[in-house]
């Protein structure tokens, strides 16, 4: 293990500057917050919204005090974060970094500080693999940039589709100076999109990968190689789909999920409402830490952040419920083996064994 993390830390990685040339468009676009906001007192800026707000009777009418405060702030917060990390990459700049590495109680390998692929979306896109021995980089992987910044702006069934949808929209992207910032409005992840694009079609100047790391329902994975199970390893692509489509296991368990609730809840009315918001984003915050012993309160409160006061309390924590008897029902083979690993480690602690 620790020649593995030794390998990953000697891994080099470089600064992209690229993804900023035009800070200004992106700004205006909506992509960054400007960073006027960074120094604003939010103590006085909150008294001067208060006095504004009570003088202007349309504003009233029109939305509340608080959801302005809670919007200003946010937006300041936004900016802040927004300006440290780009003040960071700037730092970065010239410079060959490398990331500390460690592991968490799951197993899980991260990095330490700030600026590391397993930030946010701005954060990732900052960063390059560093050109060493270990790889060779060539126009030859032109294919393989296109796929991975079509897969930034959705998600595509085959490499194939992927690329041909970067071909189709290529002449879109570089119709005008600021076309790409405009058209990446709409992608999953902007910056990295801009990245990838970038890095496809300016590869001489950037002489580098853009980094991109993300596990891929990683916990069933183990889990699915565990237990020998030939479905779940299909879904979390462990064994690669016969077609070549890439499968989606939270898409997967979305479906699944919601032939359940069809099937245990008779109220139409209720099942509309709880379908009208139950969505992939849910279903991954609900299901992919259950591997990890999250509890059902834990769980009721994700759906209460969803649903508002759409369901009641008592709503929401049945909805956990049927969380965990979806998950004995469906996969029972991890719900024991989950089981099982918690009573072996009772028992160890009990024994005081390591």
């Amino acid at each position: 293990m620790c020649f593995i993390l030794n390998g990953l830390q000697s891994q080099g990685f470089k600064r992209n500057t690229k993804v900023l040339e035009n800070r200004d468009t992106l700004v205006k676009l909506g992509l960054l917050i400007t960073k006027d906001l960074v120094n604003v007192n939010l103590s006085k800026a909150f008294d001067f919204m208060r006095k504004c707000y009570f003088n202007d009777i349309a504003v009233q009418e029109a939305c509340s005090l608080n959801s302005l405060l809670m919007e200003l702030a946010k937006k300041v917060q936004r900016a802040r974060y927004e300006e440290f990390i780009i003040r960071l990459a700037e730092a970065y700049e010239g410079f060959v970094f490398y990331l500390p590495a460690f592991m968490d109680f799951r197993g899980r390998i991260y990095r330490s500080g700030i600026l590391h692929f397993h930030e946010r979306d701005l954060a990732r896109s900052f960063i390059l693999f560093s050109p060493n021995n270990q790889y060779e980089c060539s126009k030859d992987h032109g294919k393989d940039f296109a796929c991975a910044a079509a897969f930034k702006y959705k998600k595509f069934q085959t490499l194939d589709e992927a690329f041909s949808w970067y071909k189709e929209k290529k002449s879109v992207m570089y119709a005008s100076a600021d076309s790409l910032m405009s058209f990446s409005l709409n992608a999953s992840d902007p910056f990295q999109f801009i990245s990838k694009v970038l890095c496809h079609e300016r590869f001489d100047l950037y002489n580098g990968i853009p980094m991109n790391q993300d596990a891929s329902a990683s916990a069933y994975q183990i889990m699915s190689s565990f237990l020998l199970n030939e479905d779940l390893a299909r879904k979390t692509k462990i064994i690669p789909h016969p077609d070549g489509q890439i499968e989606d296991f939270d898409v997967s368990l979305l479906n699944e999920f919601q032939n359940f609730l069809f099937s245990e809840i008779y109220d139409s009315d209720k099942m509309k409402i709880i379908e009208s918001k139950l969505d992939r984003k849910l279903v991954k915050t609900l299901f992919m830490p259950m591997i990890y012993g999250k509890s059902l309160i834990s769980m009721a409160d994700n759906i209460k952040e969803q649903y508002g006061k759409l369901l009641s309390s008592k709503d929401n924590y049945n909805l956990a419920k049927l969380c965990n008897e979806f998950m004995k029902e469906k996969y029972p083979d991890v719900v024991n083996l989950m089981k099982l690993i918690k009573l072996i480690a009772w028992v160890c602690a009990a024994k005081d064994l390591s």
